[in-house]
Protein backbone atom coordinates (compact mmCIF):
# COMPACT_ATOMS: atom_id res chain seq x y z
CA UNK A 1 0.00 0.00 0.00
CA UNK A 2 0.97 3.85 0.07
CA UNK A 3 2.19 3.84 3.49
CA UNK A 4 4.72 0.63 2.66
CA UNK A 5 6.09 2.58 -0.45
CA UNK A 6 6.47 5.94 1.70
CA UNK A 7 8.40 4.19 4.03
CA UNK A 8 10.88 3.01 1.10
CA UNK A 9 11.06 6.68 -0.17
CA UNK A 10 13.89 8.96 0.61
CA UNK A 11 13.15 12.33 2.55
CA UNK A 12 13.33 14.09 -0.84
CA UNK A 13 10.90 12.17 -2.56
CA UNK A 14 8.30 12.59 0.64
CA UNK A 15 7.50 16.03 -0.14
CA UNK A 16 5.44 14.84 -3.32
CA UNK A 17 4.05 11.92 -1.40
CA UNK A 18 2.75 14.56 1.30
CA UNK A 19 0.69 16.27 -1.37
CA UNK A 20 -0.53 12.64 -2.57
CA UNK A 21 -1.92 12.14 1.39
CA UNK A 22 -3.19 15.12 1.57
CA UNK A 23 -5.36 14.11 -1.51
CA UNK A 24 -6.37 11.36 -0.50
CA UNK A 25 -7.41 12.43 2.97
CA UNK A 26 -10.05 14.33 1.11
CA UNK A 27 -10.91 11.29 -0.80
CA UNK A 28 -14.79 10.94 -0.90
CA UNK A 29 -14.85 7.25 -1.51
CA UNK A 30 -15.37 5.40 1.90
CA UNK A 31 -12.78 2.31 0.88
CA UNK A 32 -10.13 4.95 0.33
CA UNK A 33 -11.00 6.57 3.60
CA UNK A 34 -11.08 2.92 5.21
CA UNK A 35 -7.82 2.17 4.12
CA UNK A 36 -5.65 5.20 5.24
CA UNK A 37 -7.60 4.96 8.46
CA UNK A 38 -5.98 1.51 8.80
CA UNK A 39 -2.67 2.60 7.44
CA UNK A 40 -2.39 5.66 9.73
CA UNK A 41 -0.02 4.43 12.26
CA UNK A 42 2.35 3.69 9.29
CA UNK A 43 1.89 6.74 7.57
CA UNK A 44 2.49 8.73 10.92
CA UNK A 45 5.54 6.86 11.02
CA UNK A 46 6.83 7.54 7.83
CA UNK A 47 6.11 11.22 7.76
CA UNK A 48 7.17 11.96 10.72
CA UNK A 49 10.06 10.65 10.38
CA UNK A 50 10.36 12.90 7.65
CA UNK A 51 9.54 16.35 8.67
CA UNK A 52 11.14 16.18 12.19
CA UNK A 53 9.64 18.88 15.31
CA UNK A 54 9.03 21.60 13.02
CA UNK A 55 5.34 23.40 12.08
CA UNK A 56 5.54 20.79 9.14
CA UNK A 57 5.23 18.29 11.37
CA UNK A 58 2.65 20.39 13.64
CA UNK A 59 0.58 20.47 10.29
CA UNK A 60 1.09 16.94 9.31
CA UNK A 61 -0.92 15.76 12.55
CA UNK A 62 -3.88 18.20 12.24
CA UNK A 63 -4.62 16.89 8.91
CA UNK A 64 -4.40 13.34 10.58
CA UNK A 65 -6.85 14.11 12.83
CA UNK A 66 -8.98 16.32 10.78
CA UNK A 67 -9.04 12.94 8.99
CA UNK A 68 -9.92 10.68 11.97
CA UNK A 69 -12.30 13.39 12.98
CA UNK A 70 -13.93 13.57 9.35
CA UNK A 71 -13.96 10.02 9.10
CA UNK A 72 -15.92 8.91 12.38
CA UNK A 73 -18.20 11.29 11.89
CA UNK A 74 -19.27 9.27 8.58
CA UNK A 75 -18.51 5.83 9.80
CA UNK A 76 -20.67 6.46 13.66
CA UNK A 77 -23.23 4.10 12.68
CA UNK A 78 -21.04 1.14 11.67
CA UNK A 79 -19.19 -0.57 14.77
CA UNK A 80 -16.90 -2.53 12.96
CA UNK A 81 -15.45 0.24 11.10
CA UNK A 82 -15.39 2.22 14.20
CA UNK A 83 -13.36 -1.08 15.37
CA UNK A 84 -10.96 -0.98 12.62
CA UNK A 85 -10.55 2.77 13.25
CA UNK A 86 -10.29 2.88 17.13
CA UNK A 87 -7.59 0.15 17.01
CA UNK A 88 -4.89 2.39 15.46
CA UNK A 89 -5.54 4.74 18.41
CA UNK A 90 -2.83 3.44 20.74
CA UNK A 91 -0.43 2.85 18.17
CA UNK A 92 -1.22 7.00 16.54
CA UNK A 93 -0.67 7.85 20.34
CA UNK A 94 2.62 7.49 20.11
CA UNK A 95 2.40 10.59 17.46
CA UNK A 96 0.74 12.91 19.69
CA UNK A 97 1.22 15.71 22.46
CA UNK A 98 -1.44 15.09 25.24
CA UNK A 99 -2.99 17.96 24.64
CA UNK A 100 -3.95 16.23 20.82
CA UNK A 101 -4.78 12.95 22.83
CA UNK A 102 -7.91 14.72 25.10
CA UNK A 103 -8.84 17.14 22.57
CA UNK A 104 -9.10 14.83 19.51
CA UNK A 105 -9.44 11.07 20.34
CA UNK A 106 -10.57 10.55 23.87
CA UNK A 107 -14.08 12.54 22.87
CA UNK A 108 -14.06 9.41 20.08
CA UNK A 109 -13.39 7.06 22.49
CA UNK A 110 -15.94 8.60 25.11
CA UNK A 111 -18.42 8.92 22.48
CA UNK A 112 -18.41 5.36 21.46
CA UNK A 113 -18.46 4.25 25.61
CA UNK A 114 -21.37 5.60 25.95
CA UNK A 115 -23.49 5.56 22.75
CA UNK A 116 -21.17 2.86 20.62
CA UNK A 117 -22.31 -0.79 20.27
CA UNK A 118 -21.95 -2.80 22.73
CA UNK A 119 -18.71 -4.81 20.90
CA UNK A 120 -17.26 -1.50 21.53
CA UNK A 121 -17.56 -0.89 25.34
CA UNK A 122 -14.49 -2.95 26.74
CA UNK A 123 -12.03 -1.86 23.90
CA UNK A 124 -12.93 2.07 24.49
CA UNK A 125 -12.89 1.36 28.61
CA UNK A 126 -9.50 0.48 27.77
CA UNK A 127 -8.43 2.93 25.15
CA UNK A 128 -9.82 5.52 28.03
CA UNK A 129 -7.46 4.16 30.26
CA UNK A 130 -4.17 4.07 27.23
CA UNK A 131 -5.23 7.78 26.44
CA UNK A 132 -5.14 9.27 30.19
CA UNK A 133 -1.82 6.51 30.89
CA UNK A 134 -0.44 8.01 27.68
CA UNK A 135 -0.82 11.70 29.20
CA UNK A 136 0.94 10.62 32.28
CA UNK A 137 3.80 8.98 30.14
CA UNK A 138 4.05 12.62 28.13
CA UNK A 139 3.68 14.28 31.73
CA UNK A 140 1.13 16.78 30.57
CA UNK A 141 0.64 19.53 32.37
CA UNK A 142 -1.91 19.29 35.31
CA UNK A 143 -4.80 21.33 32.92
CA UNK A 144 -4.37 19.00 30.60
CA UNK A 145 -4.96 16.08 33.42
CA UNK A 146 -7.68 17.87 34.43
CA UNK A 147 -9.36 18.20 31.25
CA UNK A 148 -9.34 14.91 30.49
CA UNK A 149 -10.41 13.48 33.69
CA UNK A 150 -13.16 16.13 33.47
CA UNK A 151 -14.66 14.58 29.98
CA UNK A 152 -14.70 11.42 31.60
CA UNK A 153 -16.38 12.44 34.25
CA UNK A 154 -19.50 13.73 32.86
CA UNK A 155 -20.26 10.52 31.76
CA UNK A 156 -21.23 10.15 35.57
CA UNK A 157 -23.85 13.52 35.22
CA UNK A 158 -25.02 12.23 31.95
CA UNK A 159 -29.35 11.66 31.59
CA UNK A 160 -28.02 8.42 29.40
CA UNK A 161 -28.15 5.13 31.80
CA UNK A 162 -25.75 3.84 28.69
CA UNK A 163 -22.74 6.64 29.99
CA UNK A 164 -23.51 5.91 33.50
CA UNK A 165 -23.06 2.19 33.03
CA UNK A 166 -19.80 3.20 30.90
CA UNK A 167 -18.39 5.27 33.76
CA UNK A 168 -19.27 2.47 36.28
CA UNK A 169 -17.02 -0.34 33.81
CA UNK A 170 -14.22 1.94 32.93
CA UNK A 171 -14.30 2.82 37.05
CA UNK A 172 -13.76 -0.99 37.76
CA UNK A 173 -10.71 -0.77 35.15
CA UNK A 174 -9.50 2.44 36.17
CA UNK A 175 -8.90 1.34 39.87
CA UNK A 176 -7.62 -2.15 38.80
CA UNK A 177 -5.38 -0.83 35.65
CA UNK A 178 -4.24 2.76 36.87
CA UNK A 179 -2.90 3.61 39.77
CA UNK A 180 -1.28 7.01 38.72
CA UNK A 181 -1.64 9.39 41.53
CA UNK A 182 -1.72 12.48 39.66
CA UNK A 183 -5.02 10.79 37.66
CA UNK A 184 -6.28 10.10 41.29
CA UNK A 185 -5.73 13.91 42.49
CA UNK A 186 -7.41 15.31 39.00
CA UNK A 187 -10.42 12.93 39.52
CA UNK A 188 -10.39 14.48 43.00
CA UNK A 189 -10.36 17.58 42.39
CA UNK A 190 -13.22 17.70 39.17
CA UNK A 191 -15.39 15.68 41.64
CA UNK A 192 -14.87 18.60 44.43
CA UNK A 193 -15.66 21.25 41.51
Amino acid sequence: GFEKMCSLLPNVHLAKAKETLRSLFMDSDMMVQQRIAESLPSLCKSFLAYFGNDASRVAFLSNVLSFVSSYESKIRSNWRRVKSLIDCFPDLMAFLPASDIVMSLLPIVLTHITYGAQALKDECAELIIACLRKCVELKADKTILTTACNRTLKLTASASAPARVAFIQLSVKFAVELKEESFVACFEQALIS
